[in-house]
């Protein structure tokens, strides 16, 4: 059930995880704690316009020890792997990309395939990981990646 009307913006704080995004309104969000989504332990939010639509955003976490940004992209790599198994659905992973987000240095990258991007920005905190990731079919890429960035640019760590 959407109630937001275009271009407004609510909040939501993950307690559990110590961390907040905002996001357009006309989307859903869930949130999930240590067992993630459908044994996805790593997927903690998840923001969406619909449960099968062409494009999902969503905050994976991964504990670790204080990691860097170089742990963070690996974890981010790795996750493709499994994906690149099979050929048709391969992705290739384009260089990575510094920014900077709640104030902290950041790394983005981009998997492309036929059917689909994946866009990542990668974050080291003191005592894990996050990946805030946007998958899309091609067609929908641009069309949400501005309300993406948004978001990226929203994250905010709550100690």
């Amino acid at each position: 059930r959407r109630t937001g009307n275009e271009g407004e913006f609510a909040t939501i704080t993950h307690e559990q995880y110590g961390f907040s995004i905002v996001y357009p309104t006309k989307w859903r969000v869930r949130t999930y704690g240590e067992a993630g989504n459908r044994g996805d332990e790593e997927r903690k939010l998840e923001v969406f316009y619909s449960e099968f639509g062409p494009f999902w955003i969503e905050v994976r976490r991964k504990a670790l020890y204080q990691p860097d940004l170089k742990d963070a992209a690996r974890w981010g790599l790795n996750g493709f792997e499994t994906v690149n198994r099979d050929p048709a659905t391969r992705f290739e992973a384009g260089p990575l990309t510094e920014e900077t987000v709640d104030g902290q240095p950041a790394l983005r990258r981009r998997f492309s395939s036929k059917q689909g991007i994946i866009e990542e920005v990668y974050l080291a905190r003191a005592n894990d990981m996050i990946s805030i990731r946007l998958t899309s079919e091609v067609g929908t890429f641009e069309d949400v990646v501005d309300e993406f960035n948004q978001i990226v640019a929203s994250f905010r760590s709550i100690e």
